[in-house]
């Protein structure tokens, strides 16, 4: 699970966009899996990454697909490329709004921690994430 921690957060944005290179090769906020907000200019800020809901009991993301292309294993959503069939159904019931969808590459984004390493917490010059 990646944690958050808003005193350390200069908000720099490289997670998101280091994020953003690896699921679709450009910087492209919205197609990230993770997304830092604030709230106003210089107010709080709220973190938005897929794994965030990890050891709750119910996987809203899981349950509402169709297709059953999302399951849940080691705390981590996975994404089954060959049955998912991008129906967004995901993208709305997820709790987080931690699930993007890029219209260039049709294909939804969500964290899978990268492997176990993830970028966003590799290139955080701050130290606000951490795994």
């Amino acid at each position: 699970m990646i944690a958050f921690d808003e005193s350390k957060c200069v908000y720099c944005l490289n997670c998101v966009k280091v994020c953003s290179m690896r699921w679709v090769g450009q910087v492209k906020p919205a197609a990230s899996a993770i997304r830092i907000e604030r709230t106003e200019k210089y107010g709080d800020l709220s973190i938005h990454v897929c794994d965030l809901c990890a050891g709750r009991e119910q996987q809203e993301c899981v349950v509402v697909c169709p297709v059953e292309a999302l399951t849940l294993e080691d705390g981590v959503v996975r994404v089954d490329w060959e049955t998912c069939t991008q129906c967004m159904d995901c993208v709305e019931a997820c709790p987080q709004g931690a699930i993007a969808f890029d219209e260039a590459t049709e294909r939804i984004v969500l964290c899978a921690l990268c492997g176990g390493e993830p970028l966003c917490v590799a290139w955080c010059a701050e130290d606000a994430l951490s795994l």
